[in-house]
This record gives C-alpha cells, structure tokens and sequence, in this order.
C-alpha cells in the first residue's frame, strides 16, 4: 500500500513538475526572432494576429492555383482585385488550355497561405472554387518562354501598382491585416472620387447587375496626425467613404472583384449589418451621407 501511495505521489510530483516547465516555457517572453531553415520563410518581425503567424512556409509556396473560376471573374485583373485583398500579388495568369483554371503568385509565401484559408471552397456565381498550393515557384511571363504576349497572362510587380498595394510596409500591414475576413456580402469602399453620393456608388453596382440593399457614406472633414493637432485635409481628398450592403455575398465577391481598384477606389469585405455599422457611427457623432446628399 505504501509502495502504491508512493508511486501515485511519485507521478503526482513529476507531472506537476513537467507541467511547470511547459508553463515556464509559454510565459517567458521570446527574445529573438528564430531563424528559419534554408529555403523557409522567416517569422514576420510584426505584431499581427497568431493565426497568420504561419511558420516553416517553403519560400517557394508563393504560387495558388484557382480552379473552377466562373467567366464573370476568370481575368487576370478581376482575380487580382480578390486575391489582393489577401496579400500583395505580383502575377496573375489564367490557363490557355484550361480557361477556367488560374495561377497567382504573391510577394510571399505567408500571403498565399492567407488567401488560400480565406477563399478556398468559396462560392461564386454557382461555382466552387478550389483554391491549391501550385508546384511551379513563380509565373512566367509568355516573353520569358519564348511565346507571344498575350492577355492571359499580366505582370502587377511595378511602380505603377505601388498605390494598390496593401502590405508593401510594415505600417500597411499592421493596419491591414486587422481587417482580413472571409468575403461579406458588407463592402467598404474608400478612394471615392469627389462630388459622387451614395446613390451614385450604388447605381455603379445595380448598371452592372449587382444587387445593392443598402449605402450610406460617411463624412471625412479632418485627419488626427501623431502629435495630436487636427488638420484640414487637401482640397482634393475624399470626403466621404462609403459601406454597401449587397443581397448576397456572392454579388460582394463579384463587386469587389470587378470595382475593387478602379477609378482610385478600395474596396474591402467589411465585418457587421450596416444597420449595427450606422448605429456606431452615430454614437460616435460622425456625420452620415445618405441617397443623393453629397459631402461638401
């Protein structure tokens, strides 16, 4: 009896021991950025949520293949509108023999592996997409095999993409991977040029076939800077952003998709109704725009 009470008490002691250690293990802070093995990404040196903080990517894993595109996205800068909402994306190309079938390469592997959790099985336009790690590690453009170029295939690398870019610095990053989500059928929609209301956003999407519930536009008359001041904004900045309900968050997809980098607007999947979004904006005193107002 002894024997057995020592044993247990043996056990008892051990394990609280060993569960220490995992506790110590957990709660001492990390004091350098661990190295990654050759030919893996590191760790991204930026505070960001534990979920994207992928580990061990093979550096190469920076190319998705899209199967099953429906035609209403299946080109190249509709699919970089999506996918860039993800990641910052430098080639697109859709498959000549198979034109339903496209490849994307990002910056990194990290923002593959991002879009790859958030848009994989989606649905559109009755389609599921199938979204895949490729086995090629870039695209290539037609030039660059010795073939023609063509349409299919489209470069996004250059300084003329620089302003579409939602991560080329580590401030973007902090402040645009807060807001990754699964597509919505809730739209953010910044850029908007000047003069336009809320009715004019959402005339752009009914012209094209969209299904739009509701739009309203939120007022911007000035900007906090980092010292605390508030100062007016240029004569040209927009004045007002705007969140769009769609029917469906199918007609979200394909909104974004279509929109998302046109006439200098961004597009984003927003969280929440925009019933719970007017609410917090009113609490907060920001002034609403709504039908055919527009801000001043």
């Amino acid at each position: 009896g002894d024997r057995d009470r020592g044993g247990r008490g043996d056990r008892d002691r051990f394990g609280d021991r060993s569960r220490d250690r995992g506790r110590d293990r957990e709660s001492r802070p990390r004091k350098e950025i661990i190295i990654a093995r050759d030919g893996r990404e590191p760790e991204l040196n930026i505070y960001i949520d534990n979920k994207f903080n992928y580990w061990n990517l093979p550096t190469k894993a920076r190319v998705l293949l899209i199967s099953n595109v429906p035609q209403a996205i299946c080109q190249p800068d509709l699919l970089y509108n999506l996918f860039s909402f993800y990641g910052d994306v430098e080639r697109v190309k859709v498959l000549r023999n198979k034109n339903n079938c496209s490849l994307v390469e990002f910056s990194t592997a990290t923002f593959a592996c991002i879009a790859k959790d958030h848009l994989d099985q989606t649905c559109i336009r009755g389609e599921k997409l199938v979204v895949t790690f490729s086995r090629f590690a870039s695209v290539r453009m037609p030039e660059e095999i010795g073939l023609p170029g063509d349409l299919n295939t489209k470069d996004y690398s250059g300084p003329e993409y620089q302003k579409f870019r939602r991560y080329w610095s580590e401030e973007l990053k902090k402040n645009n991977m807060r807001n990754i989500i699964i597509p919505t059928s809730t739209v953010h929609i910044s850029g908007l040029q000047n003069g336009k209301s809320p009715n004019d956003v959402k005339r752009l999407f009914d012209d094209f076939g969209l299904s739009v519930v509701d739009c309203f536009g939120v007022e911007v008359k000035s900007k906090k800077k980092k010292d605390g001041q508030v100062v007016p904004l240029p004569p040209t900045t927009p004045k007002m952003f705007c969140y769009v309900q769609f029917a469906t968050v199918d007609d979200g997809l394909v909104g974004l998709s279509k929109f998302g980098n046109s006439a200098g607007m961004r597009i984003s999947f927003a969280k929440g109704s925009l019933e719970s979004l007017k609410k917090n904006f009113i609490e907060k005193k920001l002034p609403l725009i709504i039908g055919d107002q527009i801000p001043e």
